[in-house]
């Protein structure tokens, strides 16, 4: 059994207690099989897909208010746009059941998200559960590309985070928006070596357990806040981080580094009431 193109997600039959097998048309075992065939006997014809969920594999947009049933995933060379005064709520549990966590709802983007508000018609993502943890937050793999600004984003696990692969670029652009009661603010790490991965934060601000975690990868913040909670303002052992202007305030470091690997260069910043 050849387990390369297997995927652990709820395939979104048409109808699997009354035995309709057939993929519905955001189901992730579409085109994810061999030579990019629909995996399964019974491939996608035209039954859509009940409720949101399940992955884009053409480009799509969303207005208003939204509620996911569980993982929302953008696939490779698909653009997913949110329109000002777009809302994203995703469930308190994960109807995919997969991604990283099985139990939360996670916006993963292969290809392309773009979150852009304006003023007076911002872009919120959160979840109908509670607390730091209630979704898991966006996870950009590697070659994805994820562009917000004017957003509000809470109650995430991982915050935003994105990896590095061993080739093309992954990378992450947020300005004027807020990260608040969530565990994690961006994260970054590698997948693989021989990629690029960058993360460009400009007036950003973020109340988190862990504000920054960086151990590949370039990120470069400006003119942004991270109110570290019970960890981190920023913490990294790896990669380049670049910080000009930016509040580290009311955790428990303002700044950990850790390893000889990593390097961090700061320019008219505050480190103060940290414990």
């Amino acid at each position: 059994l050849n387990s390369t193109s297997n995927r652990s997600f709820n395939p979104l039959y048409v109808d699997a207690a009354n035995n309709n097998f057939r993929l519905t048309h955001r189901s992730p075992s579409r085109k994810s099989g061999a030579a990019g065939v629909d995996q399964g006997a019974l491939a996608y014809v035209s039954d859509q897909t009940v409720g949101l969920q399940g992955e884009f594999w053409e480009n799509a947009s969303l207005s208003g208010a939204n509620n996911a049933l569980g993982d929302l995933l953008v696939a490779p060379g698909v653009t997913l746009t949110l329109q000002p005064g777009a809302s994203v709520s995703f469930a308190a549990n994960d109807s995919m059941g997969g991604a990283q966590s099985a139990a939360k709802g996670e916006l993963v983007v292969y290809g392309t998200l773009s979150a852009v508000g304006v003023s007076g018609q911002g872009i919120a993502l959160t979840s109908a559960g509670s607390g730091t943890s209630a979704w898991g937050g966006i996870v950009v793999r590697p070659g994805g590309a994820v562009t917000i600004a004017n957003a509000t984003l809470d109650e995430m696990q991982y915050g935003i985070q994105a990896s590095q692969g061993s080739t093309g670029t992954t990378a992450v652009t947020v300005s004027n928006s807020t990260i608040s009661g969530s565990l994690v603010g961006f994260r970054q790490f590698a997948d693989a070596s021989g990629g690029t991965l960058t993360t460009t934060l400009t007036g950003v601000t973020v109340t988190a357990a862990t504000g920054m975690s960086v151990t590949a990868g370039t990120l470069s913040a400006t003119d942004s806040a991270f109110y570290g909670g019970t960890s981190y303002g920023l913490y990294q052992t790896a990669g380049t981080v670049q910080l000009t202007r930016v509040v580290l305030a009311k955790g428990r470091y303002g700044l950990y580094l850790q390893g000889a690997s990593g390097t961090t260069t700061g320019t008219q910043c505050t480190i103060a009431y940290n414990t």
